[in-house]
C-alpha cells in the first residue's frame, strides 16, 4: 500500500513541476531578449522508475527564439531584427490542464489509500 502512495506522491510532484514549467513558458511568451540569446522555453522530461515512482528533469528546450523585424527597438541588431520567445501557448496551456488532471488523479489515489488503511484499523480482530 505504501508503494502505491509513494508512486502517487511522485506523480503529484511531477505534475506540479510540469505546471511550473508550462507557467514559466506562458509568462515569458511576450518577453524580449533578456540577453542577446533570447528566451528559451523550458521542457520537462518525465522519467519512469519502477522502484521509486516517476521523477522529472527540467531543461531548456532546443527551440530557437523567433526573429522579428523591429528596427526602432532598442533590442534590435544592426539589421533591425529582435529575438522573441518562441513559446507555443496552445501546447503550454494544454500541459497546464493535463498537469492539473494528473495531480487530481494522484490525489484521489492517495485519498483512497488513506481510507483503505483507516478501515483496516477500524476492524475488530
Amino acid at each position: 500500500m505504501s508503494n502505491t502512495v509513494g508512486f502517487a506522491l511522485g506523480g503529484m510532484n511531477v505534475a506540479a513541476r510540469r505546471l511550473a514549467v508550462a507557467s514559466n513558458n506562458v509568462v515569458n511568451l511576450g518577453s524580449g531578449p533578456a540577453n542577446k540569446t533570447g528566451f528559451h522555453p523550458l521542457e520537462l522530461q518525465q522519467i519512469s522508475n519502477l522502484d521509486s515512482g516517476p521523477t522529472a528533469k527540467v531543461r531548456p528546450s532546443n527551440v530557437e527564439p523567433l526573429k522579428t523585424y523591429q528596427p526602432p527597438s532598442p533590442d534590435a541588431d544592426p539589421s533591425g531584427m529582435v529575438l522573441q520567445a518562441n513559446v507555443q501557448l496552445e501546447r503550454d496551456m494544454g500541459e497546464m490542464i493535463a498537469a492539473l488532471r494528473v495531480f487530481e488523479a494522484n490525489l484521489a489515489t492517495v485519498s483512497t489509500a488513506d481510507k483503505m488503511i483507516g478501515s483496516l484499523f477500524d476492524e475488530d480482530v
